[in-house]
């Protein structure tokens, strides 16, 4: 998996379903990501082999936003008319 320098943070779906927010500094993401990060959102290089990364100070936070709540459609109530 690439590793990736990241100047501006970004958010990206992993598989569609988890939305992952990555902040700036060093990250190993999938290639998909990296992609993403590096040419479409243009937000991250590439990390060089001489490059001094350390990952383990940079946690991508995935906590995510909670879902609005959605109440159930109440039943109307009708007067018999006759």
């Amino acid at each position: 998996m690439p590793i990736i320098i990241v100047d501006e943070s970004f958010k990206f779906a992993i598989g569609g379903n988890e939305v992952v927010e990555y902040c700036p500094g060093a990250h190993e993401v999938s290639d998909r990501c990296a992609h993403v990060a590096v040419n479409d959102l243009k937000v991250a290089a590439y990390a060089d082999d001489n490059d001094d990364v350390s990952l383990d100070a940079y946690e991508p936070d995935t906590e995510l936003e909670p879902e609005p709540e959605r109440k159930a459609p109440q039943k109307r109530k009708t007067a018999n008319r006759e």
